[in-house]
């Protein structure tokens, strides 16, 4: 049997997200590169801290309940960026949330952050403070002001998703 190519590019958070397929049956190959976009963009509208609607946008919000109920994708990828901050002493760091923010508004207005900011932004992370129960799908987040960023995870988390919804179907 001839396998045929069957490619899709799309943006997705923030990059563009290429499927290649090779299959004997194109509308079947089609189906699934669907299936796996749809995956990615649940992830994103999950782990976007762009988006003021996003799960995570919503938890950054909600501090300091104990314990906060999150979606089990939530719970999954913070319980991986928390594994990955402890692996890296800290050197990745998804609790960056306000740093990110400030940097943010720095590249929109064209000036830097002042020294205050900044210290008051460097104080409110700490990736021991994010605490994930994936049993129950729940976070607590103990230091005040803490806001998250899962820019640096989500997109290889949504890709090995994709990748694995592409194998099911």
């Amino acid at each position: 049997p001839l396998l045929k190519l069957t490619e899709e590019e799309r943006p997705l958070m923030g990059t563009l997200f290429r499927i290649v397929v090779y299959a004997e049956d194109e509308p079947k190959a089609r189906e699934a590169i669907a299936a796996a976009f749809a995956r990615g963009e649940e992830i994103n509208a999950i782990c976007s801290d762009y988006d003021p609607q996003s799960e995570l946008s919503r938890l950054n919000t909600r501090q300091n309940e104990d314990p906060i109920p999150v979606s089990t994708t939530l719970a999954t990828v913070l319980a991986h960026a928390v594994a990955s901050a402890d692996a890296t002493s800290g050197l990745f760091d998804p609790t960056l949330g306000t740093l990110t923010q400030l940097w943010r508004q720095a590249r929109d207005t064209g000036q830097l952050p002042d020294l205050p900011s900044l210290t008051a932004a460097r104080s409110a992370t700490g990736w021991q403070s994010l605490h994930v129960d994936q049993k129950n799908n729940t976070v607590r987040i103990t230091k005040p002001g803490l806001k998250l960023d899962l820019g640096g995870i989500a997109k290889g988390f949504a890709a090995d998703e994709m990748l694995a919804m592409l194998r099911q179907k």
